[in-house]
């Protein structure tokens, strides 16, 4: 069972590494995938191929959670640490994100 919460930033890497990986090749988000289908299984199906459409949120996080100062500055991406804040916040305006997430399960 997953005992702590995801992050928006983190959220947003797993998001970006199943859209061009779809396989979990790693424990850690295999078991963070499998918490979620045993979840969503438990919804109402709202169309064909056992569709469920969720909308869940998640925190911001903290700066930590977005990135590393020290990285972003070596690579250019910031000149300072007051940079590397408002980049946080452009990114991750509010306190809370917004997801929509639709599963379906295609059987031929």
């Amino acid at each position: 069972m997953i005992d702590r919460k995801i992050a928006a930033p983190i959220l947003d890497d797993l998001i970006e590494i199943a859209s061009g990986m779809p396989e979990a090749s790693d424990d850690a988000t295999k078991e963070y995938v499998m918490v979620l289908i045993d979840r969503i299984k438990k919804l109402a199906i709202c169309g064909d191929d056992e569709r469920r459409d969720l909308w869940l949120w998640t925190e911001r996080g903290t700066i930590d959670d977005f990135g590393d100062f020290n990285e972003y500055l070596e690579w250019g991406g910031v000149e300072n640490h007051e940079e590397f804040c408002d980049l946080w916040r452009g990114y991750y305006p509010s306190e809370l994100k917004w997801y929509k997430m639709t599963f379906a399960s295609y059987n031929s």
